[in-house]
């Protein structure tokens, strides 16, 4: 064998001890003082419904196709949901 160094086990003074993992495990987030911060995830319809619908294919298509424009167009992601949720609310506040 080679004159291979054999390296040491490494220094970890530098980390902190005593942490709790349950702050980490309730969603919380390390502080700068060391402290676990408890924080909300930020969403603006936190209450939604989950439905299933079945569409002709040129119709899917074309949901796909406008959603993949507008996400270049836009430099952002554009969902096929995102716009369904545009177009019924449209529709549906011009019933009212």
């Amino acid at each position: 064998m080679s004159n291979s160094k054999i390296r040491g086990k490494p220094d970890v003074s530098n980390f902190q001890k005593n942490r709790n993992p349950d702050n980490f495990l309730k969603g919380g987030q390390e502080g700068s003082e060391g402290k676990f911060e408890v924080y909300e995830k930020k969403q603006k319809n936190s209450a939604t419904i989950q439905k299933l619908f079945r569409f002709p294919p040129e119709l899917a298509t074309a949901l796909r196709d406008d959603s993949a424009d507008r996400s270049r167009i836009e430099n952002r992601r554009v969902t096929e949901t995102e716009i369904l949720i545009e177009i019924l609310t449209s529709h549906y506040k011009t019933r009212k």
